[in-house]
């Protein structure tokens, strides 16, 4: 397994593309392997691309080179690429409802069905969209504290409204969808005075709440929202003085994958979304931190019980109002 640096630029497509095989999985099989590798652009937290990457690998012998950014960057990345006409990745995968949206307008995915994804035919339906891109994981958003510093130790949202967190929380920037998600989730569940009243406790904003949380854990801040247990986990396994809580009401973040229409590697990609979306590659997609469609998954967390999905067009609505309110 190779990881491509963001830095770096791809290879160059081949002129002429491989024709994809339908309707024979043994067949698929051999002409991926036949093609060899596959790039992958991510925007899943690394230990899990690295997971997914080395089963993957170890079951087809098909080399995966990955290249992981956040989905702001990496949508940009990829938009520039097609519409050049040059594609790096063969597959993608990113959090972002609305990059799907405008890239199957552009035709820059291709349609799949289970005569190419053979694990399409134990897919929930409704969670292949335009029977283009496919839901491979659901991650809650909670909230996450450092267990030594901080005077609140919140088992809600409710709770970080505490001015012992003045100038003390941390919050993610409004320019990721994912966080704006959340907090238009928290408006309309507990009032636009919630969303204010969070703003005038003077929080520490921050573009990306990985690194964010790494300041909490050095005792820059005692409280950070919204927090991703992809994040916060990896910390606590080493020893950090995290601890996480997800409400019962709350949103999160869902990340989809499809195969580029132009992939240099059309059945290795193929082969690859079909790995994504089998037992096994849930297991390793989801691997104690997200949750999956898919039922019985080894591991994959449960969704909260008042999980709510908000969709990306009601934040862009409402985005002036949430900026407003939060004072950023």
């Amino acid at each position: 397994m190779s990881a491509l640096s963001l830095v770096l630029a791809g290879c160059g497509g081949s002129d002429e593309q491989a024709e994809v095989v339908s309707g024979d999985a043994d067949a698929l099989v051999e002409a991926a392997k036949e093609e060899g590798q596959l790039d992958w652009y991510s925007d899943l937290p690394e230990a899990l691309i690295e997971s997914v990457a080395t089963g993957f690998e170890e079951k087809y012998g098909i080399e995966v080179n990955f290249i992981r950014s956040v989905s702001s960057q990496l949508g940009s990345r990829f938009a520039g690429e097609a519409q050049a006409g040059d594609p790096q990745a063969d597959v993608l995968n990113i959090a972002s409802q609305g990059f799907w949206e405008e890239a199957v307008s552009q035709g820059w995915f291709a349609e799949v069905d289970d005569d190419t994804v053979a694990s399409l035919a134990d897919w929930p339906e409704e969670f292949l969209y335009d029977d283009t891109y496919a839901l491979i994981n659901v991650q809650p958003l909670g909230i996450a504290y450092n267990t030594e510093t901080s005077p609140v130790q919140p088992e809600g949202w409710e709770d970080v409204l505490d001015e012992r967190l003045d100038g003390r929380l941390m919050m993610g920037d409004t320019a990721v969808v994912a966080y704006s998600a959340e907090y238009l989730f928290l408006m309309q569940t507990l009032g636009e005075d919630y969303l204010s009243g969070l703003g005038e406790l003077d929080p520490i904003v921050v573009d990306s709440l990985v690194p964010g949380t790494q300041q909490v854990v050095a005792g820059e801040a005692d409280v950070v929202i919204p927090s991703l247990k992809a994040v916060v986990q990896p910390l606590i396994d080493e020893g950090a003085p995290l601890a996480l809580v997800i409400p019962e009401d709350t949103s999160g973040v869902n990340q989809y994958a499809g195969v580029v229409e132009e992939a240099e590697h059309p059945n290795a990609a193929r082969l690859f979304l079909d790995y994504l979306l089998s037992m096994e590659g849930q297991e390793k997609v989801t691997a104690g931190i997200a949750a999956s469609v898919l039922e019985g998954v080894p591991g994959a967390m449960e969704l909260p019980s008042g999980y709510t999905e908000v969709a990306e067009s009601d934040v862009t609505e409402n985005q002036d109002t949430i900026d407003e309110l939060l004072g950023f």
